[in-house]
């Protein structure tokens, strides 16, 4: 909940653009990592679990919806984004995982 207030700050102050390009390419680099923990998975992967998930609080909490959909379907997209989130989640909780071992 903290880093969704301080998101919607950095939205106002720094715009959308480079606020969600870096909240992707830090994910990006973080989820690099992910393999590397192999050897001590509890705290390593945990902590770097927990990185990914603060780094792609920007795109969750992104205001994108209300500018680019209509009134009326702004219930329905929210809906989807949370829908594919999760299904993202569960997907790379599968693959990373059995990479990882």
């Amino acid at each position: 909940m903290i880093g969704t207030f301080f998101v919607g700050y950095v939205y106002d102050i720094i715009g959308r653009r480079l606020t969600l390009f870096m909240s992707f390419v830090i994910s990006a680099i973080l989820l690099y990592f992910i393999p590397h923990t192999a050897p001590v998975v509890f705290p390593n992967l945990l902590l770097l679990r927990m990185a990914i998930a603060a780094s792609l609080v920007a795109p969750i909490a992104s205001p994108l919806i209300g500018d680019y959909l209509p009134k009326e379907s702004i219930g329905k997209g929210a809906a989807l984004v949370g829908v594919g989130l999760i299904i993202g989640e569960i997907l790379s909780m599968g693959v990373l995982f059995n990479i990882t071992k």
